[in-house]
C-alpha cells in the first residue's frame, strides 16, 4: 500500500475512496455472516490501516518515577461502528510511567483524531492502542 505522503491529492482522494469501498463491504459482509442488516443509511469509512501510525515522544531526563495520565473530554476520542456507519463517542485514558521518553501531547491528540473517520468498535480500536 503506497503512503500518502508520497503521491499527489488526486490520487490521495482516489486512493482513500478505493481503501474505504473495499473495508465497507468487508464490515457489510462480515455482518451478513451473522444475520445483521445495516441500521438505515450508513456511509464510507476508512480501515484503521489508514490511521496515523506513530505517536512523536520527547526524551525524559528525570531520575523521578510518576505515572503520567492523559484522558480524553467527552466527544474527542471517537470512530464510526462498523455496523450502523453511526459515530461511537468513548472516552480514552492512558496511563503509562516514562522511562527515557514522554508522549509528545499534541501528537497523541492527532493520533487520536486520526480514529474518527475509521470504522472500528471501540473495544478493538483500544486494543489497537
Amino acid at each position: 500500500m503506497e503512503t500518502l505522503e508520497k503521491i499527489d491529492i488526486k490520487e490521495q482522494l482516489e486512493l482513500s475512496y478505493k481503501q474505504a469501498l473495499e473495508h465497507t463491504q468487508s464490515a457489510l459482509d462480515y455482518m451478513a455472516e451473522y444475520g445483521i442488516k445495516p441500521d438505515g443509511k450508513f456511509g464510507l469509512f476508512l480501515p484503521p490501516a489508514t490511521r496515523q501510525k506513530e505517536i512523536h515522544r520527547l526524551p525524559y531526563q528525570h531520575t523521578a518515577k510518576q505515572v503520567v495520565t492523559y484522558e480524553t473530554e467527552t466527544g474527542e476520542f471517537s470512530a464510526l461502528c462498523p455496523f450502523s456507519g453511526l459515530p461511537d463517542f468513548g472516552i480514552l485514558r492512558v496511563e503509562y510511567i516514562p522511562g527515557s521518553f514522554i508522549m509528545e501531547l499534541k501528537s497523541l491528540k492527532y493520533y487520536i483524531l486520526s480514529w474518527r473517520n475509521i470504522g472500528a468498535a471501540q473495544e478493538d480500536i483500544t486494543a489497537y492502542i
